[in-house]
């Protein structure tokens, strides 16, 4: 995935003319795969809203035949699938409840920078924390709350991230590394201006 491209990304899944959500940002994270191959998660996001959109970008193609999912910050999910006879998408909405997060694990001495200012945002500061199963992972703190997608695996159905967050943590906090046996499982590269719309109907 090209950096500048996402800078002026412009996408539009059309229905009716109710103005569309318009989504300014996406955070991209990179993964490594099964085959150990290095690829990259975007999900797209809504700050005055708090509204994260979930694409191919982010689920491949787990989710065949899904156009897009928009979660919100109150648990709500809503599913656009692709239909063969119509133009329209059809939505299906289904709500997690999310659960009380537990308290931060342990702290560490480390620190450690993450982000490209390039795009436009300031670096972000991640303190090491013990992770699930022994594991390092740097967290740290962000005005945006992550919950729907750390829950986000937790849905029914095949659409899933690439990336296995932790649940437990607090909705206002940003996983940004992860590392087990010396292994890094994910980073945080980047957040971006863009432009992506959806319609809904």
């Amino acid at each position: 995935m090209k950096k500048l491209l996402l800078l002026f990304a412009l996408f539009s899944y059309q229905s009716t003319a109710q103005k569309p959500i318009v989504f300014k940002e996406v955070w991209v994270w990179e993964y490594t795969d099964e085959d150990g191959q290095k690829q990259e998660m975007a999900i797209y996001h809504l700050p005055s809203k708090n509204y994260w959109l979930f694409t191919p970008e982010s689920y491949g193609s787990s989710g065949e035949m899904i156009s897009y999912i928009l979660a919100k910050p109150n648990g709500e999910y809503t599913f656009a699938f692709q239909n063969e006879h119509r133009k329209k998408l059809d939505l299906q909405t289904v709500k997690l409840n999310f659960l009380a997060p537990k308290p931060l694990p342990p702290i560490g001495q480390k620190t450690k920078t993450f982000g490209d200012t390039f795009l436009g945002f300031p670096l972000i500061t991640g303190k090491e924390h013990k992770g699930p199963g022994g594991s390092t992972i740097y967290l740290a703190p962000t005005k945006s709350s992550l919950l729907p997608i750390l829950y986000f695996n937790s849905l029914e159905g095949d659409a899933k991230i690439p990336v296995h967050f932790p649940v437990t943590l607090p909705g206002n906090i940003i996983p940004l590394e992860e590392v087990e046996n010396g292994q890094v499982k994910y980073t945080f590269k980047f957040k971006s201006n863009t432009e992506y719309w959806v319609y809904q109907y």
